[in-house]
């Protein structure tokens, strides 16, 4: 079926080319637990050639009990496997990702758990979320993770963190972009809204190089008590 409205994922503490991590799942969100990693995925069909990262340059979108798959023109977007797990460790174990994440830095038993239940997590209402890994499409090599929540009926909250080894080449913007379009167009969210600290510069030009507005300044609720500012974009918008 259609999607109605997502929420983003809360951004922590971002910094350059590391990004904001969506809220762990609860026990109530988790699919079936026989669930696995190493779902079987739809088929993607590209209906977009475009190579500027920008809102609306979604290649494909595809759904299966939850399961979106986006393409751009460098990049796509699917349910973490269970081969993905080096790769995922290779960042969030790095020091220099973790100062900017709540969660601190991962171990591999972390990483394996947290992403069974990303792969396994339904997407089918409010509460729900929804967590990509980004993977170059030339060499399928991971470069970080996208992730949206879906907060009521028309809105959703993101989030995302990626490999710095993969900074300076725009795919950031790209991942975030085209995952800000699907839920914008394709998936029908009347708003979303982006959360980072203030103080996190490249993060705040992030979203609002992707036409994202300031729209409050606050204490963060996660017990560190630094400012954080909450950007939000509307569908009519775009």
């Amino acid at each position: 079926g259609s999607v109605r409205h997502v929420e983003v994922f809360q951004m922590r503490r971002v910094g350059t080319f590391i990004f904001g991590r969506p809220r762990p799942l609860s026990g109530d969100r988790r699919a079936d637990p026989n669930y696995t990693l190493d779902p079987e995925e739809p088929s993607n069909v590209p209906i977009s050639e475009s190579t500027k990262p920008s809102l609306g340059r979604v290649a494909k979108c595809s759904f299966s009990y939850g399961l979106r798959v986006l393409d751009t023109s460098r990049l796509r977007m699917r349910r973490p496997r269970e081969a993905d797990v080096d790769a995922v460790l290779a960042y969030r174990s790095r020091p220099d990702v973790a100062q900017y994440l709540s969660a601190g830095t991962w171990t591999r038993e972390h990483t394996v758990s947290e992403l069974s239940l990303y792969a396994a997590a339904r997407f089918d209402g409010p509460g729900d979320e929804l967590v990509l890994v980004v993977e170059l499409l030339e060499t399928g090599e991971v470069v970080g993770e996208v992730g949206l929540v879906w907060l009521h009926d028309d809105s959703a909250e993101i989030g995302y963190v990626f490999n710095p080894r993969f900074g300076g080449k725009g795919l950031a913007t790209e991942a975030v972009g085209a995952l800000l379009a699907a839920a914008l167009s394709d998936w029908g969210f009347v708003q979303v809204v982006a959360k980072t600290d203030a103080a996190n510069e490249s993060s705040r030009a992030l979203c609002e190089r992707l036409g994202m507005n300031l729209v409050a300044t606050t204490l963060t609720t996660d017990g560190r008590g630094v400012e954080e500012s909450a950007y939000a974009v509307s569908a009519s918008a775009n």
